[in-house]
């Protein structure tokens, strides 16, 4: 398994969001304007309908992605808390049998089992 580079998931989770912000920024709200240039028309009303339907889906768009963007964050966190847990219980001394006691493990875990087909094989 590789390394996760939380610190690019980040930056990725910062481009998500600005482009979430660009979205919500740019909706193309000017085919609202046909309402009143063919004022009664059919055409007119579509207009609005649509102006109204874009920015409701824009919107909507850059709320997703800035959701997505904490989500990636919020995952980078998570990783980087549990790599810190997994390093701290790694410094850790032991408190079982001293190597070569009488109860301590004779047999290696190579010699125990392997890993195959997502779990362990008596080997």
């Amino acid at each position: 398994m590789g390394h996760i580079r939380t610190d690019e998931v980040r930056r990725a989770a910062d481009t998500v969001a600005g482009v979430g912000r660009t979205v919500r920024g740019q909706v193309p709200d000017e085919v609202g304007g046909i309402a009143s240039a063919l004022e009664g028309s059919a055409s007119g009303a579509a207009g609005t309908t649509l102006a109204a339907a874009w920015a409701e889906s824009y919107a909507a768009w850059a709320t997703q992605a800035e959701a997505h963007a904490q989500s990636m964050r919020d995952a980078a966190d998570a990783w980087d808390a549990v790599d810190a847990h997994a390093a701290g219980t790694f410094r850790q001394t032991p408190t079982g049998p001293a190597s070569g006691s009488p109860s301590a493990p004779t047999a290696s875990p190579a010699r125990l089992g392997r890993f195959a087909a997502g779990g362990m094989e008596a080997v």
